[in-house]
């Protein structure tokens, strides 16, 4: 029978700097036959000092840590507004390696702007669409609006201007500035309307004049009828306008006597000096 000190394998290294490993060291009873048994420490004092159950393993020695900044995702690709945030991070001071923050656990945490701004740089040009202006008309009426190639541009005072430039520069073709935004007007006949017939001739007797109205009409596909200027009716109906004027003649079967009212004449006589003067009063009429 002998006495002597036992030793497992050693473990992992517990960090890949500054590490530990450890093992199980015990005091061991070897019997004639090989059987073995394990046994108090205090057994194994005349085998010797008990070897280490832990050592040091990695790196002799960390490197240092910081708290570092990291920046996230720009707001914006152009322009004056872009903005984007600060991470906190931590780092090791030899080569800026984000490591976890459990290093930094002991370090004061510094201050950093809440945001940097980030992409400050002038913006590609882009169609600037107009507003729809109402519509010129309740039926077969159009809108329009403008559109203008716009580009926001870093100058040299370091300030954004918007500038107009040439509708080449800006992306695809240019949006449709016409459009249709009302039903199709009903389809207009315009023609000459006769109100009236023909008037009695203006002479009771021999010649005169008859006369009729005559007037332009536009007439829609459902009926409405409304008066317009006659020039509308020259135009579109392509057709003079009608006389509205022709001679007459009035003639009598037999010749009859026409009278008129009565009317007075004076007779004045004139005598010899010395003799009286009279006047005879007779009535007359013309036949």
């Amino acid at each position: 029978i002998f006495i002597r000190w036992k030793a497992d394998a050693w473990t992992e290294c517990s960090a890949t700097c500054e590490g530990n490993e450890t093992r199980n060291v015990y005091c061991e009873q070897v019997q004639l036959d090989g059987v073995t048994q394990r046994v108090n420490d205090s057994e194994c004092r005349a085998s010797g000092v008990k070897p280490n159950d832990t050592r040091s393993c990695g790196e002799s020695e960390c490197p240092g840590y910081r708290w570092g900044s990291s920046s996230g995702s720009c707001s914006e690709t152009c322009g004056p507004y872009g903005k984007k945030p600060v991470l906190l991070v931590c780092q090791q001071i030899a080569d800026n390696v984000t490591v976890d923050e459990t290093y930094c656990a002991d370090l004061e945490q510094p201050v950093f702007s809440e945001k940097l701004p980030c992409n400050r740089v002038s913006c590609p040009p882009k169609w600037d669409i107009g507003e729809w202006i109402p519509c010129s008309a309740t039926c077969d009426g159009v809108q329009t609006r403008k559109h203008l190639c716009r580009q926001l541009q870093l100058e040299s005072d370091r300030h954004f201007h918007m500038r107009t430039v040439a509708d080449s520069l800006c992306p695809g073709s240019k949006p449709s500035e016409v459009k249709s935004c009302s039903a199709a007007c009903p389809r207009v006949v315009f023609q000459w309307a006769l109100t009236k017939t023909w008037s009695e001739c203006s002479a009771k007797c021999g010649k005169g004049t008859r006369t009729r109205i005559v007037r332009c009409e536009a007439k829609t596909a459902d009926g409405k009828v409304t008066k317009v200027a006659d020039e509308v009716c020259e135009l579109q109906a392509n057709n003079s306008r009608p006389i509205v004027e022709r001679k007459c003649r009035v003639t009598s079967s037999s010749n009859v006597w026409v009278t008129s009212d009565w009317y007075q004449v004076i007779h004045c006589v004139a005598s010899e000096r010395g003799a009286r003067s009279d006047s005879n009063l007779s009535s007359v009429r013309s036949l």
